[in-house]
């Protein structure tokens, strides 16, 4: 191995050759934003049939937003989460 590893963020590494194939094919023509699209539907489709037709997707930015949503899925009104 060639130098450190550090993991204390996926930022820190580049992304894997598939990925950025991956978003090179994607990145053709026009999507419409915010869920309005065929890559959405994609996902929503492939979500529901390995959880089943109750499952949802939540598209967020980044592990952050995915943490904060989860958390809030779980305290309600006036209730807070602590993590240390």
């Amino acid at each position: 191995m060639a130098g450190d590893r550090w993991f204390a963020s996926d930022n820190n590494a580049a992304a894997h050759p598939r990925i950025m194939e991956a978003l090179l094919k994607a990145n053709a023509g026009h999507a419409v934003g915010y869920g309005d699209d065929p890559y959405t539907a994609r996902a929503e489709a492939a979500v529901a049939a390995m959880f089943g037709p109750g499952a949802e997707v939540r598209f967020v930015l980044n592990g952050t937003g995915a943490n904060v949503y989860a958390i809030g899925c779980f305290a309600g009104g006036g209730e807070a989460v602590l993590c240390s």
